[in-house]
């Protein structure tokens, strides 16, 4: 009878740590501080490439930080864990359409990135869609308009100081 609850409590143990990469959130992979879950079409070399764009940002640095990435269709889903409030946090939101911008072109190569902000356990506060453009995001320079016929105007040359003698 020993023998048989040590052999079910051996297999109970091995099945439990066979699972434990894996839960609910998806599969984790670790980046100092940051851990990247991924999941729904997101496979192990689009986590990697998120986690090593977020160690590059210098996010992974300090206390443990959460992220899911999903890949459903031909856009990817960043889910990040935040503290209470910044759903609400003008500033952060509009640094967040920026971050956007970036992982969509250093990680997926221009594909939409939808942002998820999240509470601990992964539930939804807010989802930021994916516009596409976004103010002060790649602005090309304004060329100067000459006053006929909205032609661009020559650039003026500087002259160089003159030498003194």
């Amino acid at each position: 009878m020993l023998k048989h609850t040590f052999v079910v409590l051996a297999a109970t143990a091995l099945l439990s740590l066979a699972t434990a990469g894996c839960n609910k959130h998806g599969k984790k992979l670790k980046f100092d501080s940051c851990e990247v879950y991924y999941k729904d079409g997101a496979d192990k070399a689009t986590a990697t490439a998120v986690g090593e764009y977020l160690k590059k940002l210098g996010l992974c640095t300090g206390h443990k930080k959460s992220f899911q990435v999903k890949k459903p269709d031909d856009k990817l889903i960043f889910r990040m864990v935040v503290k209470s409030g910044y759903d609400k946090n003008k500033s952060f939101l509009s640094k967040m359409k920026l971050f956007a911008f970036g992982l969509s072109k250093e990680v997926v190569k221009g594909k939409p990135v939808v942002l998820h902000l999240c509470d601990k356990h992964f539930k939804t506060l807010l989802e930021i869609p994916w516009s596409g453009k976004e103010k002060g995001v790649e602005k090309k320079p304004k060329e100067e308009k000459s006053p006929k016929k909205g032609k661009p105007a020559k650039a003026k040359e500087k002259k160089a100081p003159a030498k003194k003698k």
